[in-house]
């Protein structure tokens, strides 16, 4: 028990540090960007990011959450029948929905970067984005599902 309660503690505390230490370099960053870039490219950029995390949000749902969820219900149970189609449903759907957003964003890039960013600039960046916010929801799923099964991710 003694080891047990030892390495939940070591793994909060690791987790914490990396955080802080991801907002410190995200701190550095702003500042490196804020002075190195022009005042229209720094605002393009995180005008992008802050575009595509309100756009993540809408393509996940909520399903990955759900495999932290019922997965460990599943396992108690012995259900893996469940978990197997839990884990497909859930994958197929937000990936179909990145697919939808991303395709939609792609063919929208065009008026995108004229009307809401206000730079031509902006095409060449949303296709790149685009990539980003693909990885980024199969990231989402796979660490959901790992943390279901309580690995360490």
């Amino acid at each position: 028990m003694n080891k047990e309660v030892f390495f939940n503690i070591k793994q909060i505390y690791i987790f914490q540090v990396l955080f802080f230490s991801i907002f410190i370099l995200s701190f550095i960053l702003r500042v490196f960007f804020s002075k190195t870039l022009s005042l229209e490219d720094f605002g393009l950029i995180f005008a992008m990011i802050n575009f595509f995390t309100i756009i993540a949000i809408f393509s996940n749902f909520g399903f990955s959450k759900s495999l932290r969820f019922f997965i460990p219900k599943f396992l108690a149970n012995k259900e893996f029948g469940k978990i197997r189609n839990l884990f497909i449903y859930s994958f197929v759907l937000q990936m179909l929905l990145t697919v939808l957003f991303s395709v939609m964003i792609y063919f929208l890039s065009g008026y995108l970067s004229k009307e809401y960013f206000h730079s031509d600039l902006s095409v060449i960046f949303i296709k790149y984005f685009l990539i980003y916010f693909f990885a980024s929801n199969l990231l989402i799923i796979s660490t959901d599902v790992l943390l279901a099964y309580k690995k360490n991710v």
